[in-house]
């Protein structure tokens, strides 16, 4: 939940916190902790996967009768991925910023690690993408196109993010279709 692995070392650069505000997030995460285990006993801090989703994960343990699962697991078994794949002929995924994090349990690694295990094409389509090409061959995936990229700056990739994903998806394609 917190500390260097935590949620705000985590993910808070990648929503935009300077040092000094992830370590006001880090102290915040820690206080919260503390309050759990004062109104019930519970010791969320530590929990493995504590810290995922901005630490809403040792939360909802802490104060609800829940229980952990890796997200992208549940998600692949409701949605019969590993089914599902067997048809497709690319798969497209997603993520705001891939980067080193991306390749630790989120969304675009476990469906990287689908695609690798069917033998299935992936590409990405982000916000921006901080991997190098052997980076991302190494996790399976055979390219990243990033909003940033085509955006002048960052307000205009947020105001105009979906036109530029629907930009990116259509000249994709159509490489793909020169090259078949």
């Amino acid at each position: 939940m917190y500390g260097p692995r935590g949620a705000a070392y985590t993910y808070g650069p990648q929503k935009g916190a300077q040092a000094e505000q992830v370590e006001i997030l880090d102290r915040g995460l820690r206080h919260f902790a503390q309050k759990i285990s004062d109104y019930n006993g519970r010791q969320v801090g530590e929990v493995p996967g504590g810290g995922a989703a901005g630490a809403i994960s040792a939360g909802l343990l802490g104060l609800l009768p829940a229980e952990l699962r890796r997200g992208f697991a549940t998600i692949a078994e409701i949605t019969q991925l590993a089914q599902q794949l067997p048809r497709a002929d690319w798969v497209i995924s997603g993520e705001g910023r891939l980067d080193a994090s991306s390749l630790q349990g989120k969304v675009v690694q476990g469906v990287a690690d689908y695609c690798r295990a069917a033998q299935k094409p992936m590409i990405a389509l982000v916000g921006s993408n901080q991997l190098s090409p052997e980076q991302l061959r190494a996790q399976g995936i055979r390219a990243a196109y990033s909003v940033l990229d085509r955006a002048r700056d960052l307000e205009d990739a947020l105001r105009h993010g979906a036109s530029y994903l629907e930009a990116m998806a259509a000249d994709w394609a159509e490489r793909e279709l020169r090259r078949s």
